[in-house]
């Protein structure tokens, strides 16, 4: 696969889907996601995705924020680099950021069929420096009639949830950390 390295500002706009080669979309309930790369508008900048549940919502989004000590960034244009768009297809892509300087970062977005979206990120310091990094996936659903995303807890693990026109969007986060 073809390398990029397209950045905001660059002629893009990246959605993904249920890839039909790859699995069986379920065409009347497909959820089709728009990647944010920092779009300018303060209130909404940030490296995540966004749906509207094929207009069941108002909008869902899922970002990332980064926090290390006391500076904690979500606007990709306050990043050391800002993202870059490095491999795409029509249900994956990868981005590659640094949000503090020698955090190298690499984000994968993908949409294995039409009910779920799945996400990796991989940080990679780059300094010699011991550092503590947090890293919050966070979520905002506006719905048109149910229960914005809330935290909870189910079977002893801790979710966020929320309800929207009869679709119940969970997000569930799994893996650990590995220190070379």
């Amino acid at each position: 696969m073809r390398d990029w390295s397209l950045r905001p500002g660059d002629p893009l706009h990246l959605t993904l889907a249920a890839d039909a080669r790859l699995c069986k979309p379920d065409y009347a309930n497909d959820h089709i996601w728009e990647v944010e790369m920092g779009n300018g508008d303060p209130e909404r900048s940030a490296v995540g995705i966004a749906t509207t549940y094929g207009l069941r919502a108002r909008s869902m989004r899922i970002f990332l924020r980064f926090a290390e000590g006391a500076n904690t960034v979500t606007d990709p244009n306050t990043f050391a680099a800002k993202p870059s768009l490095r491999r795409f297809y029509p249900n994956f892509l990868t981005l590659d950021f640094v949000p503090f300087e020698n955090l190298h970062t690499t984000v994968d977005f993908w949409v294995p069929e039409s009910h779920a979206v799945a996400g990796r990120v991989t940080l990679v310091n780059k300094s010699t420096a011991i550092r503590s990094i947090q890293l919050e996936v966070c979520a905002a659903l506006a719905p048109l009639n149910g229960q914005s995303i809330i935290p909870t807890q189910q079977q002893l693990v801790n979710i966020l949830a929320g309800q929207t026109s009869g679709i119940a969007p969970v997000i569930f986060m799994t893996g650990g950390f590995n220190v070379p």
